[in-house]
């Protein structure tokens, strides 16, 4: 019995009738076929994968860096700035703290914008506003009018003169209540710390003035309480928090008024900062401000003394002044308000 020849590619098979060697051929060249069409897919997919991930890798490095999103159905059409100041806001509001802009600068109308949701309606609003210069009734150059437009809803906010002075000086955002869903818009007239705040609602398509509060804005309590400048026992503490404990007056928004309170008499305070201790109400410098130099002069022979930082006192009495004592038994007055000059 012969050996079996086995059957391969090659075609190179001796003594095999021909009818027999075609139809071998023919099955190999089908087999062939087959196996060319697999490669042949496999590199089709192969390079139409690779075509897709270098089209990808391409648009992405096209793309500006300032990517443009849409934002629901409101139309607007917010950069990536723009979604980054929306969470800053976010942030300084979550904090109770007012998120403001400084608009002055010396000969120069300015112009920008503030994205939020001012109306509680779930979109995001976009507000524009424009300043404009002239001059006070003291001839200095002061910003005279900010003009505000939340869709086409313009708000002009004339300056309201005072005798601090200096024009409108603030635009900003401010949660008063947390639980009502609105953003209140303020604007302050004149300096921090002897100015105007107006304060307005965004409510169906109007500008609603719903409190003027003397002294710039501070914070919130966010359940209606507004803290402002010179209704605390000393301002600005230098980790830049607001210390709702050292409250001895605040503007409700519920009962439109100011409200005073004691609630800081008894409590223990570590002090930030230095203090003169008075022997007398009637010694405390008030009035004008002056320098160091001349309010130690002028405090001579009146000091109970000289209450350095972080050291504890205890506020006795707000009845007549701000009455207090020391951890060594030293009793006085402080003046919480009066200003002094570097």
């Amino acid at each position: 019995m012969g050996t079996r020849t086995p059957l391969n590619t090659t075609f190179r098979l001796q003594g095999i009738r021909p009818s027999v060697r075609q139809e071998l051929d023919e099955v190999s060249y089908r087999k062939v076929d087959v196996a060319m069409s697999a490669r042949l897919l496999i590199k089709v997919f192969i390079l139409l994968l690779c075509l897709v991930i270098l089209s990808c890798g391409f648009n992405s490095s096209k793309q500006p860096k300032d990517v443009a999103i849409n934002i629901e159905e409101n139309g607007l059409v917010l950069s990536s700035a723009d979604k980054a100041n929306i969470e800053k806001v976010k942030q300084v509001l979550m904090n109770k703290l007012p998120y403001s802009i400084d608009l002055f600068e010396e000969g120069k109308n300015q112009n920008g914008h503030i994205n939020y949701d001012f109306d509680g309606d779930g979109k995001i609003d976009l507000m524009e506003y424009n300043t404009f210069m002239g001059k006070d009734s003291y001839g200095y150059e002061v910003i005279n009018k900010c003009v505000i437009n939340i869709g086409g809803n313009v708000l002009e906010e004339n300056y309201i003169e005072s005798d601090i002075g200096e024009g409108i000086s603030k635009l900003g955002l401010v949660d008063i209540n947390i639980d009502d869903n609105y953003t209140e818009i303020f604007v302050t007239h004149g300096d921090l710390r002897g100015g105007i705040a107006v304060i307005y609602r965004f409510v169906d398509k109007k500008y609603v003035e719903i409190a003027r509060v003397d002294g710039g804005i501070l914070a919130t309590s966010g359940k209606g309480e507004i803290y402002y400048w010179g209704g605390n026992l000393y301002e600005d503490s230098e980790d830049g928090e607001f210390n709702s404990s050292l409250v001895l007056s605040y503007y409700d928004i519920n009962k439109k008024e100011v409200v005073e309170t004691n609630q800081i008499v008894g409590k223990s305070i570590t002090s930030d900062r230095e203090f003169i201790v008075y022997k007398s109400q009637e010694d405390v410098i008030d009035g004008a401000p002056v320098t160091e130099e001349e309010k130690i002069s002028m405090s001579e022979n009146k000091i109970v003394k000289i209450l350095k930082r972080n050291e504890t006192f205890k506020v006795l009495s707000l009845d007549d002044g701000i009455k207090i004592s020391t951890e060594d038994g030293a009793i006085g007055w402080i003046g919480g308000f009066h200003m002094v000059w570097d």
